[in-house]
């Protein structure tokens, strides 16, 4: 509960009737409205409910008096939330409920997989907050508390003989300000942790299923306390705590030159691997290799696009042989891979937090992946197939097996019985019996292997079951030009798979440099003669709403997401929908999250955001060969991207619209290009610590 600022001494208890403010809001800041409550003073007691904006009605009471506060719970009793005397002066105070109530309805938890898990707001340093008290000889400006009653201090627990005081002015002087422990300015409060609450607006509440297809409702905003910490307390997908198939990050990876070699060595190793069929284990063929008994050569050929399925096999003997690591990671699936590689005998550690997706990952990075719901039933699906094809085969087979064996135990009994001293006889007929006996036992539990295998393939078509094989998942190493296991791909393949996780140890920032190079340069051309850092909110035409601006302020979605009429302007092709850093087109937006991501998240346009869809963007540009043109940034060559990426950024040289750009009375042409790509390619090099 918070009391106003008081603006002038009192000398003398009041006697007047003083008017207090109540209003009543959430834990996530939004006002509760429609709350029954019980207020009593010097006990007379009124019922009121609570308005659109969470007020009650005022309270009236004369300084001093005794005050009660209650609140109706939903079994519709009252729970005490506050018991204090009446402040002196008029006051606001407002209570912040420490639970939040949700209408839910029931539903079968059987149902189809969904992602209503992707829409929990994302965790960033930023959500720690005013953490840190400063320290007693900091030169910074103080941070003072926002005012608050003694009532709220004491919240929870009944003081009743609490006495009104007069408060004087509060007197800002060196000597009551030095012995006041003060927040740290080093990381300042949430701007919107004292703003008014939000009224008229619903909770950001959205249902859906999670990836195991229950349902699931989830709380799209973060909840921030009054020091601008997120207090909500469900963790994110990308945060969440581990378990034995996700690893916990570890300490930060420095870059040092040597590095480079050590790359470039574990890429040669991984590329040449995927040109042969190394068809033993892991183990064995790093033994053999290691003693001389077998090289690669000595393995089939094969095509290194094509896939086998034995990434983490591929990518284990690169590692060991390249001496990235001295030893390979353990396990049979990839998806398991994190905590062995975290492991510190092996060295990695978990920089997700630190790579918007595997696009961005530097040239050495390791790539782990589960597999999504939908890729984990297609494969369950496949598999039951043919297990159920297998058992089939194998009624026939066995049947055809018991006769033959049946056959030859007759035969032998018959050669028994005709010489009943002959031991050997005896025991060959004894062996073939069994035999027989084996063989009928086989023939006879087949038919129930194959029910088995056609309730097993049932099942993984429903949803339903145990899984035929776990969640295998993909593991891969990321390389200058693509993505490298126990074949090469140029392309990321991010509907298939869920949670990717980045684990480096030995890496190259160079690719990461360049992308982030030229996304500056995309943003010089695209948005003109305005700060970088406002091109995020930039409209290329006025949305309907506020006509006279070209800016936006909402980033849950694109500024155009959700208006169902678009002006006429738009209509007749004289303006577009283009917004943000990269003018993305609210079509773009919403094509590259269903193809991409199958989904769109609670913040998809933020400026974070707006890069993710840039790159996704220039990977895709090349209808020719998807990933090609990004390949060409992440390996230096952004001269030679350029040409394609002027046929979806026109304003770039060769592009439609380049003709219009100028700066400085000066053309924009490909000199102007190089010029300031050189520039910002020597700000991230110093950013990344490359020499």
């Amino acid at each position: 509960m918070t009391s106003a600022t008081e603006t002038e001494d009192t000398t003398t208890q009041a006697t007047a009737s003083i008017e207090t403010t109540l209003q009543f809001i959430g834990l996530d800041g939004l006002p509760i409205e429609g709350l029954t409550i019980r207020s009593t003073v010097d006990g007379k007691t009124e019922i009121h409910k609570t308005d659109a904006q969470g007020f009650a009605p005022a309270l009236q009471a004369e300084a001093g008096a005794d005050v009660q506060i209650e609140v109706q719970r939903i079994d519709g009793s009252y729970k005490l939330i506050d018991q204090c005397k009446a402040p002196a002066t008029p006051s606001n105070w407002t209570y912040t409920s420490p639970a939040m109530v949700f209408e839910v309805t029931a539903e079968l938890h059987q149902g189809q997989p969904g992602n209503a898990q992707s829409l929990l707001p994302q965790w960033s340093e930023a959500d720690l907050g005013v953490l840190e008290l400063a320290k007693p000889d900091s030169t910074e400006p103080p941070q003072t508390e926002p005012p608050v009653s003694e009532a709220y201090r004491q919240e929870g627990h009944n003081h009743p003989e609490q006495k009104v005081q007069a408060q004087p002015k509060p007197q800002a002087t060196a000597s009551n300000t030095s012995q006041t422990k003060q927040l740290s300015t080093k990381q300042q409060p949430d701007p919107a942790r004292a703003a008014p609450a939000k009224t008229g607006a619903k909770a950001p509440i959205e249902t859906g299923r999670d990836a195991k297809g229950n349902p699931l409702m989830v709380y799209t905003e973060k909840v921030k306390n009054w020091w601008g910490s997120w207090s909500f307390p469900w963790p994110t997908a990308a945060h969440a705590q581990p378990t034995t198939n996700q690893a916990v990050s570890s300490k930060p990876v420095a870059y040092v030159g040597e590095m480079q070699k050590q790359v470039q060595a574990l890429i040669d190793t991984a590329t040449a691997l995927t040109g042969r069929i190394i068809d033993i284990g892991s183990d064995a063929y790093l033994s053999q290799a290691k003693n001389g008994t077998k090289t690669l050569e000595d393995f089939s050929a094969k095509p290194s696009k094509d896939s086998l399925s034995w990434c983490y096999k591929y990518v284990k003997i690169a590692l060991v042989q390249s001496n990235v690591t001295a030893k390979a990671p353990a396990g049979e699936s990839a998806s398991t891979a994190g905590p062995e590689l975290v492991n510190e005998k092996l060295g990695f550690s978990d920089v997700t937090a630190q790579v918007p997706d595997a696009r961005w990952a530097a040239a050495g990075d390791v790539i782990v992946y589960r597999w999504t719901e939908a890729t984990w039933q297609k494969r369950n699906i496949k598999e039951a197939t043919k297990q159920l094809a297998s058992a089939k085969a194998d009624v026939g087979k066995t049947e055809k097996q018991a006769l033959a064996a049946a056959k030859a135990a007759q035969q032998a009994q018959d050669a028994a019985n005709k010489n009943p001293s002959d031991t050997k006889a005896k025991a060959a007929a004894a062996k073939a019996k069994a035999a027989a006996d084996k063989a009928k036992a086989k023939a006879e539990a087949a038919p129930a292997k194959v029910k088995s295998a056609s309730e097993a393939l049932e099942n993984a078509k429903e949803g339903k079951g145990d899984k035929v094989i776990p969640n295998h998942g993909h593991i891969e190493i990321r390389s200058y030009d693509g993505y490298i296991s126990d074949y090469i791909h140029v392309a990321c393949n991010a509907k298939e798979y869920d949670a990717p996780r980045i684990y480096r140890k030995v890496f190259d920032p160079m690719p990461t440099v360049y992308i982030k190079a030229l996304l500056h340069c995309l943003r010089e051309y695209e948005c003109t003669d305005i700060k970088d850092e406002d091109r995020y909110s930039r409209l290329n035409y006025p949305l309907p709403s506020n006509p006279q601006s070209f800016t936006f302020n909402s980033y849950k979605k694109h500024p155009w997401a959700d208006v169902e009429s678009k002006p006429a302007a738009i209509k007749e092709g004289k303006a577009s929908t283009a917004a943000g850093a990269y003018q993305i087109t609210v079509g773009t937006w919403q094509d590259i999250f269903d193809r991409y991501w199958g989904y769109i998240p609670g913040n998809a346009f933020t400026s974070l955001m707006q890069d993710i869809l840039a790159v996704a963007i220039i990977e895709d540009v090349d209808k020719e060969i998807k990933g090609r043109t990004l390949n060409l940034i992440r390996a230096g060559k952004v001269e030679d991207a350029v040409p394609v990426l002027a046929t979806k950024w026109v304003s770039l040289p060769g592009g439609s619209q380049n003709a219009h750009r100028k700066v400085n009375g000066k053309p924009m042409n490909m000199d102007y290009f190089r010029s300031i790509y050189s520039q910002f390619l020597a700000e991230e090099k110093t950013k990344a610590g490359v020499k």
